[in-house]
C-alpha cells in the first residue's frame, strides 16, 4: 500500500523494475483472492478502498 492515492503511479513503476517483489506480490495476491477472477476481486477491492477512504486524502 501507498500512504497517498497519487503515490501509485510511482509505486507500480518501481515494482516493474522489482520483478521478485512483483512476484511475490502476485503470488500473495492469489492466495489471498483465489485464482479465477482474481484480477478482478483485487481490481473492485481497490476500487472500494479507494472510495471509502476517498474523503481522507
Amino acid at each position: 500500500m501507498v500512504p497517498q492515492p497519487q503515490d501509485v503511479g510511482m509505486e507500480i513503476q518501481r515494482l516493474f523494475q522489482q520483478p521478485d517483489r512483483l512476484q511475490s506480490i502476485a503470488c500473495n495476491g492469489r492466495l489471498r483472492m483465489g485464482t479465477a477472477g482474481a484480477a478482478k476481486r483485487i481490481a473492485a477491492s481497490l476500487i472500494e478502498t479507494l472510495i471509502s477512504t476517498k474523503y481522507r486524502y
